[in-house]
């Protein structure tokens, strides 16, 4: 099973350096794009076309039937990330194998941490919300839901996992992505309390809280109720 796996590596390695040279992944290295089938990320939407997926700076490969072919590049996981530590560790997804150790889960770009029992321990981050992904361009700049404050900074914002865009004047800056995680109780659940970031304000009930398509759990106090889904 794993020489099987490292073969199936080898070959979207090889793959993805095939439709660089062809010109398919205009301004992204193919090391970002080889990327196994199973394991692509959705950077766009149905029937998306290859200008518009690389506009959006993402990977485009239409040759593998029933695979993503508009898909999020390779993104290194710093150590102790956010991506890795904002996770419930019940919820987490399993990356790796039986036994696997920290040299071989960071290779596989996931998170490590042995330090609880009976989870898994080498485990899929949390993606990134991308400026200019098909789930921020799709909004229209007037219909934009605050994500920050008056002044946010683009850092700051991105530490919310939100979009950030000043290029449109008299609108909101940092705002939520497109997103149909509310839909999704694990995604909601999938969120440590403690890492819940807030996605309201004091006092916002359910409706309200739903309305900005964020969860809502008033079940634990002294945390935030209402608060951003886990996106897949």
């Amino acid at each position: 099973m794993a020489s099987k796996r490292i073969c199936g590596m080898i070959l979207a390695f090889i793959a993805g350096l095939a439709f660089l040279e062809k010109g398919t992944a205009t301004n992204i290295g193919a090391e970002v794009c080889a990327i196994e089938a199973t394991k692509r990320i959705e950077c766009g939407f149905p029937g998306i076309k290859k200008k518009e997926c690389q506009n959006q700076n993402c990977c485009f490969d239409s040759r593998i039937p029933g695979a993503k072919w508009c898909f999020r590049p390779f993104e290194k996981v710093g150590k102790n990330s956010s991506r890795c530590t904002a996770i419930n560790p019940k919820a987490r997804t399993d990356c790796g194998y039986p036994g696997i150790g920290m040299e071989k889960c960071i290779e596989r770009n996931c998170c490590f941490d042995s330090s609880i029992p009976n989870v898994n321990w080498c485990f899929y981050p949390l993606p990134i919300v991308h400026k200019g992904s098909f789930q921020c361009a799709a909004i229209d700049p007037e219909k934009r839901t605050d994500c920050g404050y008056l002044g946010i900074g683009k850092k700051e914002c991105k530490k919310r996992n939100c979009c950030f865009d000043s290029s449109v004047p008299n609108v909101k800056y940092c705002f939520f992505p497109l997103s149909t995680a509310c839909k999704d109780a694990s995604e909601c659940a999938a969120i440590s309390p403690k890492q819940r970031t807030d996605c309201g304000y004091y006092g916002i009930n359910a409706d309200e809280c739903k309305k900005r398509n964020c969860c809502y759990d008033s079940s634990i106090k002294g945390v935030n109720w209402c608060f951003y889904a886990l996106d897949r």
